[in-house]
């Protein structure tokens, strides 16, 4: 009876692992690149990127070793071919701050299988798009030393837009034409052009998504102002304990609410981890004081699964699992 009861629970596990990896099929995500310590690819595809000469720093939070920073010499990541067949739609968003320099710095670039790339030089930044016709260039104006947000969506037949810090900026027509399939030569590669070529990067780069869909306007707000949402204190009143609440609804998609309690004045981290271990955001990280607080998060970026939050405060941690099933 024990060892019948066992394979049915192996069995409704597989269906639950089966069903996971098609729910994440759906979100299209082919490379996430978030820098949490390292250039992991966070998609759950494993196009990890090899880091060459860029050094960990901090991100647009302050938070230490969780963006990368280029010389503009030599420094770049380099990553796979992200396109086994030509897509028909592709997004393609990164954080940065570029240093004051009239030179071209290639924040992302990818030739084989398809040519596309996001540029920044001097206070402009650039998305482009290689077909067979013709290159075809999207402009945004930006700051020097000052982080942007920049996302460039191609749909063929259509249009390519490029947004700026979650606002359309620029916008064309293109033919129905696919990608450019450019060969191996032009290898992928985010700081730099085809790795060995000049037009390296200086400056900070973070958070790079690519997508074989085109996003949607919301979702580009969402991902704008992810990590930005203010922790609402819900209750000033002094909590007997610490103390962290299952999250709802749970599952959940793509939105949730985390909500917990401090009963001291205490440094606040809440951090995200997938079913492996790795950390895949920080959340909350802030001094707060006493009182319950409400953390409102959409995981609009992340794949569906298994995921869990951890509360630290002071010398109290504690973890719990949530899922996502979009």
């Amino acid at each position: 009876m024990l060892s019948f009861l066992q394979s049915v629970l192996q069995i409704i596990l597989v269906v639950f692992l089966l069903l996971i990896t098609s729910f994440a099929q759906t979100n299209n995500l082919i490379a996430y690149y978030p820098f949490n310590g390292n250039a992991d690819d966070e998609s759950g595809n494993g196009n990890h990127g090899a880091v060459m000469g860029a050094v960990l720093t901090e991100d647009r939070f302050g938070n230490p070793n969780s963006a990368y920073g280029f010389d503009g010499v030599d420094d770049h990541i380099a990553y796979p071919t992200l396109l086994g067949s030509s897509p028909t739609a592709l997004t393609t968003a990164a954080w940065f701050k570029a240093m004051q320099t009239d030179d071209e710095g290639k924040i992302l670039y990818h030739g084989d299988n398809g040519e596309f790339q996001l540029i920044s030089i001097g206070d402009t930044a650039v998305g482009a798009v290689h077909l067979p016709s013709n290159w075809y260039f999207m402009y945004a104006t930006t700051m020097p030393n000052n982080w942007h947000f920049l996302v460039g969506v191609w749909k063929q037949g259509e249009s390519y837009l490029l947004y700026l810090d979650g606002n359309l900026v620029d916008s064309i027509s293109v033919p129905n034409e696919p990608l450019l399939d450019v060969g191996p030569t032009y290898q992928p590669s985010i700081g730099s052009y085809n790795r060995t070529v000049g037009t390296y990067f200086w400056g900070y780069i973070d958070d790079i998504r690519i997508y074989d869909r085109a996003l949607t306007v919301n979702e580009i707000d969402s991902l704008f102002n992810e990590g930005t949402t203010s922790v609402q204190q819900i209750d000033a009143g002094v909590p007997n304990e610490f103390s962290l609440n299952q999250n709802y609804p749970n599952p959940f998609n793509p939105s949730t609410k985390i909500e917990f309690s401090i009963p001291q004045t205490s440094l606040v981290t809440l951090e995200l981890f997938n079913a492996l271990g790795e950390s895949v955001g920080l959340l909350v990280s802030q001094e707060l004081t006493t009182g319950t607080y409400n953390y409102s998060w959409s995981a609009e970026y992340l794949p569906s699964g298994v995921y869990f939050y951890q509360l630290k405060a002071g010398e109290f941690i504690q973890t719990k699992k949530m899922i996502l099933m979009k």
